[in-house]
Order: C-alpha cells, then sequence, then structure tokens
C-alpha cells in the first residue's frame, strides 16, 4: 500500500509538473509556428518580404548590416546596408514570433 501511495504521488507531481509546463509555453512560438526563411540582398539594394501572418513588430538584430522597414501589416522591405549576415524578427499583435528571417548582405 505504501509503494502504491509512492507511485500515485509521482504520477501526480508529473501531470501537474506537464501541466504548468504546457501553460508556461503556450504564448511561447514553437517550431510549427514560425515561420523561417534566409534572403540573400545585395548591399544597397532592398528586396520585399511577405509575412504569412499580420504583423505589428520587426526587429533587426544587427541594424548596421541591414534595416527592415514596413509597407503593409503583411509586407517589409530588407535593405542591405553593410556586407554580412543578421535576422529579423517579426511578431504579431500577440506580441508571439510569427518570423525568422536570416539575412545575408552581399557585395554589389
Amino acid at each position: 500500500m505504501g509503494c502504491q501511495k509512492t507511485r500515485q504521488l509521482r504520477v501526480s507531481a508529473s501531470a501537474l509538473f506537464a501541466a504548468f509546463l504546457g501553460s508556461a509555453m503556450s504564448g511561447m512560438a514553437t517550431a510549427d509556428t514560425v515561420n523561417y526563411q534566409t534572403v540573400r540582398v545585395t548591399q544597397g539594394a532592398s528586396l520585399p518580404v511577405p509575412t504569412d501572418e499580420v504583423f505589428t513588430k520587426i526587429v533587426v538584430s544587427e541594424p548596421v548590416i541591414a534595416v527592415a522597414a514596413p509597407v503593409s501589416n503583411q509586407e517589409y522591405y530588407i535593405r542591405g546596408r553593410t556586407i554580412g549576415s543578421t535576422n529579423l524578427l517579426a511578431y504579431n499583435e500577440q506580441g508571439h514570433l510569427i518570423q525568422i528571417v536570416d539575412i545575408e548582405v552581399t557585395p554589389d
């Protein structure tokens, strides 16, 4: 009987942890919900990039290498500034990550 109570406690603790973890991660993006892509843009040139969903915020990690400007709530332009690589993150209205774009800026 003591063994059965211990086993019951372990199952309950595991179920509680799984529920907590699922709840904590519900606001995080997963590989199934984030659109990943790679783009190559020439230094000094621009490239339009569409998104599958509406975004409210775009962030370029290294704005010295490339900059981005929205055209609409589902498309933005990337302009290559300096040769190198960086990435762009797009977020929806709820603040969830919806797109990651690896950007490579190449010579003219």
